[in-house]
C-alpha cells in the first residue's frame, strides 16, 4: 500500500512539474504581415528577421580594419622606398644601384595602389553609427595604432641610414643588401598572416606581393653572395 502510494505520489509530481515547464515555456507564434490578409487556400506570409541588420556592421568592421592593413602597408613600402633611394645614391656597385632602383620602382607601385585600396569604402556605404561611442574608441584605437607604425618606421629608417652612413664601398653594399635580405624575410612573414586576415582586392594585393616579395629575397640573397666572394676575393689578394 504504501509503494503504491509513493508511486501514485511520485507520478503526481512529474505530471505537475510537466505542466509548470510547459506553462513557464512561452510559444512562438508565426507573426502575421499585417499589411496583407491571407486569401482562402494561401498559406499565411511571416516577417522573419533580417540577417541585413547583423551584416551591415561586420562589413563596416571589415572595412575598417582592412584599410588599417593597407595603410600600415603603406607605411612601410614608404620606408623601403627612401631606404632605395639612399642606397642608389650612395653605393659605388652598378648592380648594387640597378637593385635599389628595382626595389625603388617596385615599393612605390605597391604604394601608389595601397594609396588607392586604403580610400575605398565598402559599397560607397557610409561608415555606421548606430554606435557612435564604440566607433570613437575603435577610430582612436586605429589612429594611434597608425601613428605608432609611423613612427617606428621612420625611427628604422633614421637608424638604418645611420648605420649605412658609417660604411664605404662593398662594405656599405654588403650592409644594405644584408637588410634587404632581412625586411624581405620580416615581410614575408607579415603578408603571410596578413593574407589570412582580408578580403577582396586587398587580400589579392597581399597575394601578389608575397610573390615579389620573394623575387626580391632571392635577388637580394644572390647579390650578397656575390659581393662576399668580393671581399673574400680582395682579402686573398692583400695575403698574397
Amino acid at each position: 500500500m504504501k509503494l503504491n502510494q509513493l508511486t501514485f505520489a511520485t507520478l503526481a509530481t512529474l505530471l505537475l512539474s510537466g505542466s509548470i515547464i510547459a506553462q513557464q515555456t512561452p510559444t512562438v507564434q508565426p507573426q502575421a504581415v499585417p499589411a496583407q490578409q491571407a486569401k482562402p487556400g494561401q498559406p499565411i506570409q511571416t516577417q522573419t528577421p533580417s540577417s541585413g541588420l547583423n551584416q551591415k556592421p561586420a562589413a563596416d568592421a571589415q572595412q575598417s580594419k582592412e584599410q588599417a592593413f593597407a595603410k600600415c602597408l603603406a607605411i612601410s613600402n614608404q620606408e623601403q622606398v627612401m631606404l632605395a633611394k639612399f642606397a642608389k645614391d650612395k653605393s659605388t656597385s652598378d648592380d648594387v644601384k640597378a637593385f635599389a632602383t628595382t626595389l625603388e620602382k617596385a615599393h612605390q607601385g605597391c604604394l601608389d595602389e595601397l594609396k588607392v585600396l586604403a580610400s575605398k569604402t565598402v559599397s560607397n556605404r557610409p561608415i555606421n553609427n548606430e554606435n557612435p561611442s564604440n566607433l570613437a574608441n575603435n577610430n582612436t584605437s586605429t589612429i594611434d595604432f597608425l601613428q605608432m607604425h609611423q613612427e617606428m618606421s621612420d625611427q628604422c629608417l633614421k637608424d638604418s641610414k645611420e648605420m649605412l652612413s658609417k660604411k664605404e664601398g662593398v662594405e656599405f653594399d654588403k650592409c644594405f643588401v644584408g637588410m634587404q635580405v632581412a625586411k624581405h624575410a620580416m615581410a614575408h612573414s607579415s603578408l603571410t598572416v596578413l593574407q589570412r586576415h582580408t578580403t577582396g582586392e586587398l587580400q589579392t594585393f597581399v597575394k601578389e606581393g608575397l610573390t615579389k616579395n620573394a623575387e626580391h629575397m632571392k635577388a637580394s640573397i644572390t647579390l650578397m653572395e656575390q659581393l662576399s666572394d668580393k671581399i673574400e676575393t680582395r682579402t686573398s689578394k692583400k695575403t698574397e
